[in-house]
């Protein structure tokens, strides 16, 4: 895979420096395959972070399942007292 096709230069530099310190042609068929392999584990990771993530949070905020919120929101209210004289000038 050729580093024109990758998006950012700091992956470019990785992918470059893997291939050297394994030996590897980067054209070979056997890098390419590796590529997709470390490629495949990288995006099934993410997937399954994003799924966990979405599954605790279904679970956490089913009424019928849970008791207790997940969130709590409090609203406190401050009542501002003005203290203003009224002065009656006699007429």
């Amino acid at each position: 895979m050729a580093c024109a096709n990758i998006k950012t230069l700091s992956s470019c530099r990785l992918r470059q420096q893997n291939c050297e310190l394994l030996n590897s042609n980067a054209e070979s068929d056997d890098w390419l395959a590796y590529v997709d392999y470390v490629d495949e584990i990288i995006v099934d990771g993410f997937f399954n972070t994003i799924m966990c993530s979405l599954k605790f949070m279904l679970e956490n905020t089913d009424a019928k399942t849970t008791t207790e919120p997940l969130y709590e929101a409090v609203l406190e209210l401050e009542v501002c007292v003005l203290h203003r004289r009224i002065y009656h000038w006699a007429t």
